[in-house]
């Protein structure tokens, strides 16, 4: 997860303004032989470094690893302001498996959202951009000119 870093530096700045998290969905590019969920094709890059996980315990480790941050993955730890979930998965298919986040909120890998208190979404982004992200939560938490 590429964006640990800039999700770290926000929580940092907006903390107490604004709650953050992370959810750890499909892997977007595992490694040979499983297939991309996007394309349905095996295409490796060079981060293509773990499995599709088959089973919840399987994507449970996985998060665990990214979480912690490694080596293999080239991530820093993601910061203990920035709560962690992880996507259900009953079908150990996971081009069919139930993903409930990743099917109802968009499957992107790395998709942002700035959700109001009351429950309403500010702004969405398919690939997450930490200057947009910014922008809007300046924007919403600016104080109202009366």
């Amino acid at each position: 997860m590429a964006f640990f870093e800039p999700m770290n530096r926000l929580s940092e700045k907006y903390a107490g303004k604004a709650d953050f998290l992370v959810i750890y969905t499909v892997e977007a590019h595992p490694a040979k032989p499983d297939l991309e969920p996007y394309s349905g094709n095996v295409t490796i890059h060079e981060f293509s470094t773990y499995r599709q996980p088959r089973t919840y315990a399987g994507r449970v480790a996985l998060a665990n690893t990214m979480q912690e941050g490694r080596e293999e993955r080239k991530t820093n730890p993601l910061s203990d302001r920035v709560a962690f979930l992880i996507d259900d998965l009953d079908n150990p298919n996971p081009q069919n498996g139930s993903n409930p986040v990743w099917c109802r909120w968009g499957p992107a890998p790395e998709a942002g959202w700035v959700i109001k208190p009351d429950g309403v979404v500010a702004y969405h982004q398919f690939w997450f951009n930490e200057q947009h992200v910014e922008e809007t939560l300046d924007s919403l938490l600016a104080p109202i000119a009366v």
